[in-house]
């Protein structure tokens, strides 16, 4: 092990694909982030370095089984920097990690943290009270499938490469009715609940992550944060409360 470039590996294994980052403790920063697990070579998983990770499937990812270093695996006995009134052992990892993310960050703020990958994940984490919870909702995609596999006649729209700037207000064919229910019902669902929050702490933090987080724009004048790397940055936090 390089001790002069320590690396803490960090692996987010979702419903989608499962991503690695690896965070430089000489340096305090990303060495990189999100390269797909399975491009991670022998040689690192041979590395000694520590390795945390996440996951939504049942299933443990290769990488896991082959890597040499130490291993944190995110569940219900992890010792957290936080109290939560979720129930760990139903908890899911991954907003596990998100909301850590979110308290390193800031330790003493009120944070709403919404996830918007499969599914939205919504968690609050008050500066008093720790995490409070969340409610879990379908995600953007899994509107478009759902529309489609419980009926009989609608097609199953392809979402990639949305661009909800030209989107028409309205549709005049199915496939655009689909597209914009599915994304508006996503979007409105997402500013609800930032409203919500910002009645009751004004000056509270949102924080956007998740694969379709990029579908809604982030403010930071309103303290509303796009944060791709927010459960990366849970789990490393997370290592360093549990070392």
């Amino acid at each position: 092990m390089d001790t002069k470039q320590p690396l803490i590996y960090a692996l987010d294994s979702g419903n989608s694909n499962a991503k690695v980052s690896a965070w430089n403790e000489a340096k305090n920063s990303w060495e990189w982030t999100q390269k797909a697990a399975n491009s991670i070579t022998e040689a690192e998983a041979e590395s000694g370095y520590p390795l945390v990770w996440c996951g939504v499937s049942k299933e443990i990812p290769a990488i896991v089984h082959h890597w040499k270093g130490p291993i944190l695996s995110l569940g219900a006995n992890t010792s957290l920097p936080f109290s939560s009134k979720y129930d760990q052992s139903k908890w899911g990892a991954d907003r596990m990690a998100a909301v850590a993310g979110a308290f390193s960050r800031n330790k003493n703020a009120d944070a709403l943290i919404i996830d918007a990958g499969t599914c939205i994940t919504v968690d609050y984490l008050d500066s008093v009270q720790g995490h409070l919870g969340g409610p879990i909702s379908p995600g953007l995609h899994l509107r478009a499938k759902a529309m489609h596999a419980f009926t009989g006649q609608l097609p199953l729209v392809n979402l990639d490469g949305l661009n909800p700037n030209t989107l028409p207000q309205f549709p005049t064919n199915t496939e655009e009715a689909l597209i914009l229910g599915a994304y508006k019902g996503w979007k409105n669902e997402i500013e609800e609940s930032i409203q919500q929050f910002k009645k009751q702490k004004p000056e509270g933090f949102v924080y956007l992550t998740g694969g379709d987080s990029k579908y809604f724009e982030a403010n930071p004048k309103n303290r509303i944060f796009a944060a791709p790397l927010l459960v990366f940055e849970g789990m490393v936090h997370i290592w360093k409360w549990n070392r």
